[in-house]
């Protein structure tokens, strides 16, 4: 069995559905009867997380691996939303906008994507309550991010800042009501 590299702890049994869209392993992902897409903020409960499985992957398309997605079309599995597990989801990629600063025990979640001020690259992927893009900051108290999870990050504790794109962050997602 290949490993699941973004899901490190779950209960629940794997789902999938056709890729609507590109979808990245590692990002949120809503499923609407069956058609997966990457979260947006409009869609209001995520589904689950795209997997990351090399074996499954490259049985739907051997260039999978390389980029580590999913094309619009072809079958994508992600582990659902559960209580408390513990997942591996993807910053943002580098569109222009400010890094996410993303520390040791930090609320993160995702930004209101329909926002004019929100960069596109929020869609599926996950930064700090407080982010700011220069112009914007995003956090529950605005009503623009909607908190997943905390963040587990014991080599951040000292209080360095994040400065990557495009990495994955373990969370610990909410349980019911904790939100």
């Amino acid at each position: 069995m290949a490993v699941q590299y973004y899901v490190e702890q779950s209960d629940r049994a794997y789902q999938s559905g056709v890729a609507a869209e590109k979808v990245y392993a590692g990002e949120l992902v809503h499923d609407d009867a069956g058609s997966v897409s990457a979260f947006a903020f409009a869609d209001g409960d995520y589904s689950g997380l795209a997997l990351y499985d090399p074996e499954f992957m490259a049985a739907e398309d051997e260039d999978a691996i390389a980029d580590e997605s999913v094309e619009a079309g072809d079958l994508v599995r992600y582990a659902p939303d559960e209580d408390a597990a513990v997942v591996h989801i993807r910053t943002p990629e580098d569109g222009g906008q400010a890094a996410p600063a993303i520390g040791h025990k930090n609320v993160v979640g995702v930004v209101d994507d329909g926002s004019a001020d929100a960069p596109a690259e929020m869609v599926g992927r996950i930064v700090e309550e407080g982010y700011s893009n220069g112009s914007t900051t995003f956090d529950r108290a605005t009503g623009n991010f909607i908190a997943i999870g905390e963040a587990y990050r014991p080599g951040q504790q000292n209080g360095d800042s994040v400065t990557e794109f495009d990495t994955t962050v373990r969370v610990e997602l909410y349980g019911s009501g904790e939100v």
